[in-house]
């Protein structure tokens, strides 16, 4: 079955699903009815509107097998990121804050802004693009206040055995939090089986579900240990109170929402996850996998090194092909109407979804081979 026609797939092949999913057919109505609800309701939209929010949360806790009262929307990865670090309880000697060297830049700049709470920073070193459970045991001390694992990274599609992960830290009684921008909607995710404290994600990339809105996952055990300082009015256990000198932290994840929300972002994506829902996880990276298996076996058939693990529990949606000029491939490509991108040291990035076609991928490949050998390094 074919489902491309359920979304707006960019002209000419479109492979940057990594970066920006395709836009659902399924979200126009969500815009409709937000529009339609300000345009005629005014104030009294709120109503409608914070049952949409529920929605989003609704929808993100059925993708990713938590609970809804666990997820706080938020507006992108970083925000959730900040937002818990600056509640996490003060233990005397934990004062490090561990993440890896292939995470995403902007987790390392929210880090070390988390200097004025008394936090250093540590980042572990990658061996070959891969960190191993050995090396992250290793800088697991006493000294560390929370870890942050990235599920897939983004530079090579490298995915990390997560559970193992979480495990670990909860034996070393270091808070956990795991960063899925790069695997939410494209790689099956269990919060229950994971069991981290924390999970952060966006909904801009394979969940097709537009910028403006992430999520704050929180294990319901530990809720009652964080306070945040970024706060509003949504934040508050009764946001209707209005009274300027009570403050009283909601009894579930909300406590981490702030002020006012983008509505109309979350109700879009709300639309997204449960397209995506709906057609199944299993289904998606399933077609995924067969299509990244294509591709990883026509570029090393052709001598072009490919960077991303084929094994399929060590890969996240993308596929990175190792070019000696990888800018130029990318323009030159861009020059056909193929979509793709690179990342300096990591090469060039491809990402199949669901409604990319067998058909379409032959076309990329076609056309990474027609490169000049000086470009491509083959």
């Amino acid at each position: 079955m074919s489902y491309r026609k359920s979304f707006y797939v960019p002209e000419g092949l479109y492979f940057l699903n990594h970066s920006v999913g395709a836009k659902t057919k399924a979200s126009d109505l969500a815009e409709q009815e937000f529009s339609q609800q300000w345009r005629e309701l005014g104030n009294g939209a709120w109503g409608p509107w914070l049952v949409s929010l529920q929605g989003f949360r609704d929808a993100v806790a059925e993708l990713f097998n938590c609970e809804s009262h666990e997820v706080c929307p938020q507006p992108n990865v970083s925000a959730g990121l900040s937002k818990l670090i600056g509640a996490l309880p003060r233990r005397a000697g934990r004062n490090v804050l561990l993440l890896s060297e292939l995470d995403f830049p902007s987790m390392g700049f929210i880090a070390k802004q988390a200097a004025t709470f008394g936090y250093n920073v540590k980042l572990v070193p990658a061996k070959d693009g891969v960190i191993s459970v050995e090396d992250w045991q290793q800088h697991m001390d006493e000294q560390v206040q929370l870890v942050l694992f990235t599920h897939v990274f983004y530079g090579n599609s490298y995915q990390q055995p997560v559970e193992q992960l979480t495990k670990l830290a909860r034996e070393k009684d270091i808070w956990s939090v795991v960063d899925v921008a790069q695997s939410a909607g494209i790689v099956p995710i269990d919060f229950k089986q994971w069991q981290p404290d924390a999970v952060i994600g966006s909904c801009v990339k394979w969940l097709c579900g537009g910028p403006g809105c992430g999520y704050l996952i929180l294990k319901h055990d530990r809720l009652s240990l964080l306070e945040p300082t970024d706060v509003g009015w949504f934040s508050h256990q009764d946001p209707f109170e209005f009274d300027i000198t009570h403050f009283a932290y909601a009894n579930d994840a909300l406590r981490f929402m702030g002020g006012t929300p983008s509505i109309q972002s979350f109700a879009v994506a709300a639309s997204a996850i449960r397209q995506l829902t709906a057609i199944g996880l299993l289904k998606i990276r399933a077609h995924n996998l067969y299509l990244g298996d294509v591709l990883i076996e026509a570029m090393q058939a052709n001598k072009l090194k490919v960077i991303t693990p084929k094994a399929m529990e060590q890969r996240g949606g993308t596929i990175c092909i190792a070019m000696a000029q990888p800018e130029v491939a990318v323009d030159s490509l861009k020059q056909k109407n193929i979509a793709v991108d690179y990342r300096p040291r990591f090469g060039v990035r491809v990402s199949p979804h669901i409604y990319n076609t067998s058909a379409e991928l032959e076309q990329l490949i076609t056309a990474i081979l027609q490169l000049d050998p000086d470009v491509s390094g083959r």
